[in-house]
């Protein structure tokens, strides 16, 4: 059974599709980019929660950059979307007041680091676990 999901995960991904959760781990193989879902705060791994929103034209192009890159390129680290108008108590929870923020959080759910409104190179940094670089202004 295993190697019937990780060849359809495989198929899926050489796709240039998102990969699935995992539905006997749940908990990503690999780093990639998915919507959130409330068992993945605790699930012991280290990830990037994307506080996303419709009506904000940089959230929507900064999606399609997470997709491609999540789909051509080895980050480490996964990335859960969250959209701001269902979910505004994790916005209260990581006090994130505006859309287009990044969080890292641990294998618990506690906060690492928040990155608002990010430039690409800080975001891509923050991708590949590099915090201290992403955090700092001035790009």
């Amino acid at each position: 059974m295993k190697h019937i999901a990780a060849t359809a995960l495989l198929v899926v991904f050489m796709a240039g599709c998102t990969p699935l959760i995992d539905q006997h781990r749940d908990v990503a193989i690999v780093g990639d980019y998915r919507q959130f879902a409330e068992n993945v705060l605790l699930n012991g791994e280290k990830k990037i929660l994307f506080f996303f929103a419709s009506s904000c034209s940089v959230c929507e192009d900064t999606d399609a950059d997470l997709r491609d890159w999540y789909a051509t390129e080895h980050i480490p680290l996964p990335t859960y979307r969250i959209d701001t108008d269902t979910q505004p108590e994790l916005m209260q929870r990581y006090h994130i007041s505006v859309p287009h923020a990044f969080v890292l959080v641990d294998g618990s759910g506690e906060e690492v680091v928040t990155v608002s409104h990010p430039s690409t190179a800080q975001l891509k940094r923050l991708l590949y676990g590099n915090m201290e670089d992403a955090t700092n202004a001035g790009e």
